[in-house]
């Protein structure tokens, strides 16, 4: 695309500053975190930070803003 993205054949986006738009909306960032199209982060540990700031931790427990 002229303004740097690129369209993989399995449907998703790379932007030109190194995320990735994935075909349900969510981005794949450059840092490997994913940002879900709900708000959320999902981290490489396999958390999340919600959108209000708190985190939902991969083994299922929460830590607070």
């Amino acid at each position: 695309m002229a303004d740097g993205r690129w369209r993989m054949a399995d449907g998703k986006w790379r932007m030109a500053d190194g995320r990735w738009q994935m075909a349900d909306g969510g981005w794949q960032m450059a840092d490997g975190k994913w940002r879900m199209a709900d708000g959320r982060w999902q981290m490489a540990d396999g958390g999340w930070q919600m959108a209000d700031g708190g985190w939902q931790m991969a083994d299922g427990g929460w830590r607070m803003a």
